[in-house]
């Protein structure tokens, strides 16, 4: 039977870059009890490049206000009747749904097994309260604080702090 759970966690400035390289099982995060099924990020092009994960969060930790938050995750559990294929088509439809093309993301997919040797197929994923509106910045940039007079002259604008438009 499936059994549904989401969880909701603000990330503070300083563990964006550790925590994209624990959920992606980098630099020395790589377990045996947990496999990592598929990991993705998007929507991280800047003045015309795409900037890679590990830069993206890297920044968020160097370049967002102290005591900000920095990033948001979700832990999903994803029905285990699902197999690889298909928890990627679900995540993928979900993000795509949620997030579009407005917030930087990284999702990774593990499968750990419980006591029992039951499966547990979760994911984790992290986006930018920022929104991408069309504004070309430089990625140091994008996260300074928003000009709502001059919006090209600051940084991308939150949609966090308990802003209607937010539905987690």
């Amino acid at each position: 039977m499936a059994t549904y759970r989401l969880c909701y966690k603000k990330g503070k400035v300083g563990y964006s870059k550790s925590h994209a390289a624990y959920i992606q099982r980098e630099d020395g995060y790589q377990s045996k009890e947990e496999d990592l099924v598929y990991t993705e990020s998007g929507n991280m092009n800047f003045n015309g490049k795409k900037i890679n994960a590990e830069k993206f969060w890297e920044y968020a930790d160097t370049y967002e206000r102290v005591n900000s938050v920095a990033y948001r995750e979700l832990e999903l559990n994803i029905p285990n009747e699902f197999n690889h294929e298909q928890a990627k088509e679900l995540i993928d439809n979900f993000v795509k749904k949620e997030l579009g093309e407005k917030y930087p993301y990284t999702y990774a997919i593990h499968e750990s097994k419980n006591e029992e040797n039951e499966k547990n197929l979760h994911c984790h994923l992290m986006f930018s309260e920022r929104e991408l509106d069309g504004i070309d910045r430089d990625l140091s940039q994008y996260f300074k604080r928003a000009n709502s007079k001059n919006p090209e002259k600051g940084g991308a604008k939150k949609i966090g702090n308990g802003k209607k438009n937010q539905d987690y």
